[in-house]
C-alpha cells in the first residue's frame, strides 16, 4: 500500500524513476533477498543491510539514549497486522485491547458493505473474537518482549 501511494504521488509531480530506501537490517537477509528485484522505475536500496546493522546494534543504540519510546518490538509499525499471527495478536490485546477497535471496525465494515469480498483477516476468527479472548484473560501474565510474529512480513511491498 505504501509503495503504490508513493508511486502515484511521484508520478503526479513528474518523477518516474526513484530509489526506495527500505529499513531491513543485516539480520533480515531473507527479507532483503525477496525484495532484491529492481523494477524498471523503482530501485530498492537497503542501507542498514548494506552497512551490516543488526537488531542487536539497533537495540544497543537505543539503550544508550536517556529516553525510550516504550513500544514493545512486537508492535512495530503495524500494531495488529495479521502477519503477526493469532496468538501474538491475542497476547498484544491482553495489554492493549483498544488496538483492536480499528481492525474490528474494518472487518465489520467489509462484512456490511461486501467491500473486498466481505473479508476478515483470518478465515476462522475475527479481531472481535480475539479481543474477547484477550479480555477474558485466557492468556495471563503476558510479557510482550517475548512475543515474535508468526510470519516474516514484507510490509514495504
Amino acid at each position: 500500500m505504501k509503495i503504490k501511494t508513493i508511486k502515484s504521488f511521484l508520478k503526479s509531480i513528474g518523477i518516474l524513476k526513484f530509489e526506495n530506501l527500505i529499513g531491513f537490517r543485516a539480520d533480515e537477509k531473507q527479507r532483503v533477498m525477496r525484495r532484491k528485484v529492481n523494477f524498471k522505475k523503482v530501485f530498492d536500496k537497503f542501507p542498514l543491510y548494506e552497512q551490516g546493522i543488526t537488531k542487536q546494534m539497533v537495540n544497543d543504540y537505543w539503550s544508550k539514549k536517556p529516553y525510550t519510546l516504550e513500544i514493545p518490538s512486537i508492535l512495530g509499525n503495524c500494531d495488529l497486522c495479521f502477519m503477526k499471527g493469532k496468538n501474538a495478536i491475542i497476547n498484544i490485546l491482553t495489554v492493549y485491547p483498544e488496538l483492536a477497535d480499528k481492525w474490528i471496525e474494518d472487518e465489520e465494515e467489509s462484512q456490511k458493505n461486501g467491500k473486498f469480498g466481505g473479508h476478515t483477516y483470518f478465515p476462522d476468527i475475527t479481531y472481535k473474537q480475539m479481543k474477547s479472548i484477550a479480555q477474558n484473560n485466557l492468556f495471563k501474565n503476558v510479557d510482550l518482549k517475548d512475543i515474535s510474529p508468526a510470519f516474516d512480513c514484507a510490509c514495504t511491498s
